[in-house]
């Protein structure tokens, strides 16, 4: 009974080293984003957008699948968190069509020049 608790013990602690290593899971929002926290953005294709906060933090949003015309629009519509936060939960609304996140993380400093 002794070795097979040892056991357990040494393979959860194989196990979840890694996964404690990385340290707490970080989660990347902007706060009120339904109430102005979003002061600017701009696109980086077809499927990424940069959202800058009002304290001029930057954020890459890559989207579920591709906005082909995002690139001309001068207004997007975001769908916030129940709580109005922008976060990976998140989606833009390009000409009707509700696009979600696949993710959402705070960039350092600002994002790179895109040549059009």
């Amino acid at each position: 009974m002794k070795r097979m608790l040892l056991a357990s013990l040494a393979v959860f602690a194989l196990v979840a080293t890694p996964a404690l290593a990385r340290g707490p899971a970080r989660h990347d929002y902007i706060a009120f984003a339904n109430q102005g926290g979003v002061s600017t953005w701009r696109t980086d294709g077809d499927r990424t957008i940069y959202f800058e906060d009002d304290h001029h933090h930057w954020y890459k949003a890559v989207l579920f699948s591709p906005a082909f015309d995002i690139n001309f629009r001068e207004k997007l519509a975001i769908d916030t968190s129940p709580g109005g936060s922008l976060d990976k939960w998140s989606a833009v609304i390009v000409r009707g069509q509700r696009i979600p996140f696949t993710s959402f993380e705070r960039i350092p400093g600002k994002p790179p020049k895109t040549a059009h």
